[in-house]
């Protein structure tokens, strides 16, 4: 029984590095099913949260379509919607315990805006929020949910199966964009007019989206992605709508489009997004299957491979070893029998040339110089063996205080008192082992004590950086919702410096037409100046015909009195005449007054039309200045709104980065505050040590002893 454990201790060291190199082996293998199966949840898991996302754009499209046309518009389509919801969560929600485990500032997130889900179903129903602030809140739990299913993606070990849920990633970040800008649409549209800054919130969101399917066609590098997804029907009608939005926003915001068409249009590209999502996603499900069966049947049949070769190496030893033993057996037999005094016992295996064969040369040899030592030996041993006996006892005496110290965690002990000259080495090398001991423990004590003090060190460094990269994210995001505000601002102040550039060009042109008329009144003062002067000259001719008439009279009344009695009557008729002549030369004077006054105001209105002409010439030089100057005003506003939104785009990045920043600070403060224990863990087991660092000689140290 002893000679079969005595194979055993032999066999087992030549077999444990087999079965240690099979045993890293299996663990490898083990460690890619796990990961296999951890991929195989993690895209189940991206696949639960995608719907999720998915029905809530759904209720955001139609909540706010609600508000924004006060409950003309998805009074139907919205209580429907919430039951869809409502479904979706009671399904999914209880495994989101070990899914917002991976990103718990999400999954708090998303609780929290879930607990409130039904005060804010309430008032909208009571049309309460406005559509701005249903939006908010909406976009805000999706955001969430983005950011878990973010935080999932990156939880994936294999490199092929995470670049393909990336992808899927991206286009669900795209599909959140389009799904606002559905929401955004609604909202603008379901009122009489669509407001300037719903319009702008709505361009950005359109750029965001493209943003995000750009990314993904890289990311997926197939140059026709893209523009195979662009080329779909779904995106070409919301592509003609959007241009329809634009046009109507060139003009007073008066769309005249039904928010339905609007929603009905979007929807269909949003499930268009939605499909090839799931796509994805179930290519990465199907991978990580294939990926779990290949490293399940891997591992079986490497199993079966290292069971094999062990048995087989297993096998081999045995028969070696008792071949190996029944050699030995023999040469023991001999060996028994030359100690029991049969000193002419012959020796078997001498002839082999093996190891065996040297023993057995070796015992013979042994044998005859027995036989010679024999002798001598008894002579000797009467001598020797009181001496020996007493140096024996000393080195005995020394090792067990030494052992028994070493037993009680002294390593203050040292021999100083000299043994035998051929012992004394026992004491020396025992005295320089316990100095070397105690040494390196005494290293150790000092080791662990710096490793506490610095982990308490990091720690308080990771805390210090972890409240400023806390600070970092607050402020990002303060500037992230001041940019947002200032871009706002300049895109409205861009469509009044363009409406105050329509209303200067509209000014230019009623100048010139005042010009015009000018012009021709000026014409008119000139053809009325022209028929005065007709109209002076007939009148001089009727006063030389008033003047003549006169005379002519004055003639016949003359004539009249000389005829007497006979020509009275033709006396009055003179008189008459004459009378009539002199009204008539009066009348005459009168007139041209009236006409040399009329020429001279003429003239005066014709100096001031001409005057008013340059000073509307003036007035339309500078008209046409101020809408030149406008018009660059309106080209550095829509540039500065352009540079506005890229910068709120940067800081929104630089706030996600910031926010996995703070995940690794949390995970550098927990590793602080563990290697801080395991320092006084190591300091406490030290502690039961005697080391007594003052009685080390310097002799004695660890390079002293090497």
């Amino acid at each position: 029984m002893k000679l079969r454990t005595r194979m055993v201790l032999v066999i087992a060291p030549l077999l444990a590095p087999l079965f240690f190199f099979a045993m890293l082996e299996l663990s490898s293998l083990r460690e890619d099913i796990r990961q296999a199966a951890a991929a195989q949840s993690a895209s189940e898991q991206i696949s639960v949260l995608g719907t999720l996302i998915h029905e809530f754009q759904r209720e955001r499209g139609f909540s706010t379509g609600f508000i924004a046309s006060f409950g003309s518009n998805f009074s139907d389509e919205m209580p429907a919607q919430r039951q869809v919801v409502d479904g979706a969560l009671s399904d999914d929600v209880i495994s989101m315990a070990a899914l917002f485990a991976v990103a718990p500032r999400a999954g708090a997130e998303f609780r929290e805006h879930l607990d409130v889900l039904a005060d804010w179903r309430d008032r909208i129903d009571d049309y309460d929020p406005s559509a701005p602030q249903v939006d908010v809140y909406y976009t805000e739990l999706i955001h969430a949910l983005l950011t878990a299913q973010s935080a999932v993606v990156a939880g994936i070990s294999d490199p092929g199966l995470r670049a393909r849920a990336q992808v899927a990633l991206q286009v669900s970040f795209a599909k959140e964009a389009a799904g606002h800008e559905r929401a955004v649409g609604a909202s603008g549209l379901g009122g009489d007019v669509f407001p300037p800054t719903t319009f702008n919130t709505f361009l950005s969101l359109r750029s965001e989206m493209m943003t995000q399917l750009q990314s993904a066609a890289i990311a997926t590098q197939n140059p026709d992605f893209l523009d195979a997804l662009l080329a779909h029907p779904t995106h070409e009608a919301v592509s003609d709508l959007r241009e329809t939005i634009d046009f109507g926003m060139l003009g007073n915001g008066m769309i005249g489009m039904p928010a339905e068409d609007w929603f009905a249009a979007s929807t269909a590209w949003i499930d268009h997004l939605r499909a090839l999502e799931t796509e994805m996603l179930r290519e990465v499900n199907s991978g990580a299957a294939d990926r779990l069966v290949s490293a399940n049947r891997w591992f079986w049949i490497k199993l079966a491979i290292t069971v094999a070769a062990v048995l087989a190496a297993l096998a081999m030893a045995i028969l070696t070893f008792e071949y190996l033993v029944h050699r030995i057996k023999r040469l023991t037999a001999a060996v028994r029998q030359f100690t029991q005094g049969e000193l002419e016992v012959a020796i078997p295996g001498l002839d082999s040339a093996d190891e065996v064969g040297h023993m057995a040369q070796a015992v013979d040899d042994f044998k005859h110089k027995t036989l010679n030592m024999q002798r001598e030996a008894a002579d000797l041993k009467a001598a020797d063996e009181a001496k020996l006996l007493g140096k024996a006892q000393r080195v005995v005496d020394l090792m067990t205080d030494g052992l028994a110290a070493l037993a009680e965690a002294d390593l203050t002990r040292q021999f100083d008192t000299p043994l035998d000259a051929e012992y004394d080495s026992i004491r020396n090398d025992f005295n320089r082992a316990s100095a070397r001991l105690r040494a390196v423990m005494l290293d150790i004590s000092r080791t662990a004590e710096d490793l506490g003090a610095r982990a308490q060190a990091m720690m308080q460094s990771a805390t210090d950086l972890e409240t400023r990269t806390t600070q970092q994210v607050e402020t990002i995001q303060a500037n992230h919702r001041r940019v947002t505000n200032l871009s706002g601002e300049v895109n409205e102040y861009a469509a009044n410096v363009r409406d105050a550039s329509d209303m200067a060009s509209s000014a230019k042109s009623t100048v010139d037409r005042s010009a015009q008329v000018v012009t021709a009144a000026n014409e008119a003062m000139d053809r009325i100046a022209t028929s005065s002067q007709e109209i002076a000259r007939v009148l001089a001719m009727i006063d030389e015909i008033s003047h003549q008439t006169n005379l002519l009279a004055l003639n016949a009344g003359v004539e009249a009195a000389r005829a007497g009695d006979a020509g009275r009557g033709f006396a009055v008729v003179a008189a008459e005449v004459r009378e009539l002549a002199r009204r008539s030369g009066d009348a005459a004077k009168e007139i041209k007054t009236l006409i040399d006054d009329s020429r001279a105001n003429v003239t005066e209105g014709v100096t001031m039309v001409d005057q008013a002409r340059a000073a509307l010439q003036d007035i339309s030089g500078e008209i046409a200045n101020v809408d030149q100057v406008l018009a660059r005003l309106a080209e550095g506003s829509a540039r500065q709104s352009d540079g506005l939104n890229d910068l709120a785009r940067d800081i929104a990045r630089l706030n996600e980065l910031a926010a996995h920043n703070t995940d690794m600070v949390d995970t550098s403060s927990r590793m602080s505050r563990e290697t801080a224990e395991m320092a006084k863990h190591l300091t406490d087991l030290l502690s039961d040590f005697n080391l007594d660092a003052a009685r080390i000689d310097p002799q004695d140290t660890p390079q002293a002893v090497a």
